[in-house]
């Protein structure tokens, strides 16, 4: 749980946190969810005998796709990694983080995350990579229902822009249905669930919203944030459904792929 002194401390990480791993590339950020590695209490307990309590053991980050096996290096051109955590709709940042890959004395694979301190820092959810979308969507708050313009959203958070005023209520749950655009039609992805903490007019007549974004919705936005990055690292559009690929395979394959490419064969 957290402290008095807004830390966290990543021996308290469980399963039901919700995981990224924030890379500085040579091109910009990109994120790569995690999930904490499913090892009995004896492998956790010979983990924390061997390396300590700034440790946290992750899932293999490895996925098999269409029978090629990719796995994540960071080495290379990767500048700086960063662990982010979300607990109890809190969000922790470790900095200057490693990911090494170890194997237990039962054999058992994991990759170990390596943090230079044992307690994260409370982290600005807004501060995390966002995607940008300027796509028009629809908001549902206290029985009200209009239309507003999504800037940028990241698994944490949202902006949202409106005319003259905003309609959206501060400090107030609301509903953002997220939607896709396929062919002529517009297809829901998900209801979004958020709150309103502050507003800005950076220009004459839009007035920005910064909304945060409930961590009951973290999980799936991490893929969906993960997907879009890769039409900007890419490039170009990523043909799929954001629904179909709710399972994680898919896009945590696709987000190796350009983590390696990214990293690239470079051991200076």
């Amino acid at each position: 749980m957290s402290n008095n002194d807004n830390s966290f401390k990543i021996s308290d990480i469980s399963r039901n946190t919700t995981l990224t791993i924030e890379a500085t590339l040579d091109g910009g950020k990109a994120e790569l969810p995690a999930k904490y590695a499913n090892i009995t209490d004896a492998e956790l307990k010979e983990v924390r005998s061997k390396y300590g309590d700034k440790v946290l053991p992750l899932d293999n980050l490895v996925q098999q796709w269409d029978e090629k096996v990719i796995e994540i290096s960071f080495k290379g051109h990767l500048s700086e990694l960063q662990l982010i955590a979300i607990e109890d709709d809190e969000v922790y940042l470790w900095s200057k983080i490693k990911v090494l890959k170890v194997k237990l004395s039962t054999g058992t694979q994991i990759h170990l995350l390596v943090a230079t301190t044992q307690k994260g820092l409370k982290y600005n959810r807004r501060k995390g990579v966002r995607v940008n979308l300027d796509k028009r969507m629809f908001v549902e708050q206290d029985g009200e229902s209009f239309d507003v313009i999504v800037g940028d959203l990241s698994y944490c958070g949202v902006g949202i822009m409106e005319k003259k005023e905003s309609k959206i209520k501060k400090g107030v749950p609301f509903v953002l249905s997220l939607t896709e655009t396929e062919g002529e039609e517009e297809k829901l992805v998900c209801k979004i669930v958020a709150k309103k903490i502050n507003e800005r007019e950076p220009s004459k007549g839009i007035i920005v919203s910064g909304c945060v974004i409930s961590s009951q919705n973290a999980d799936f936005l991490q893929r969906y944030v993960a997907m879009k990055q890769l039409e900007q690292l890419n490039g170009k559009k990523q043909q799929f459904s954001i629904q179909r690929v709710a399972s994680g395979d898919e896009f945590r394959t696709k987000m190796a792929e350009v983590f390696e490419e990214a990293s690239g064969e470079s051991e200076e």
